[in-house]
């Protein structure tokens, strides 16, 4: 985006301080990645709640994700960022 933006400014002669431009970026990637991880925090709170996942009997970590269920690739991001679920840590 900010690649895009930059260009878009050269184009229409417009000068983008570099730091201007850098600052832009980074704000981006923080904000993109705080979405991330609190989608996938929403799609494993709705997945628990709607059985799609599978958990141990007697501790209650998470032991599988379900073959069904959807966005399941976040559901799998917020277990990777949060290993304590399935006892890893």
């Amino acid at each position: 985006m900010a690649f895009i933006i930059g260009a878009v400014m050269r184009l229409l002669s417009y000068a983008v301080s570099p730091v201007l431009y850098g600052a832009f970026g980074g704000l981006t990637t923080v904000l993109i990645a705080n979405w991330l991880i609190r989608d996938a925090a929403q799609a494993f709170s709705w997945a628990d709640s709607h059985g799609f996942l599978t958990r141990d009997g007697e501790s209650s970590r998470v032991k599988a994700v379900r073959d069904k269920c959807p966005r399941a690739w976040l559901v799998t991001l917020h277990i990777l960022l949060h290993p304590e679920v399935m006892g890893l840590t």
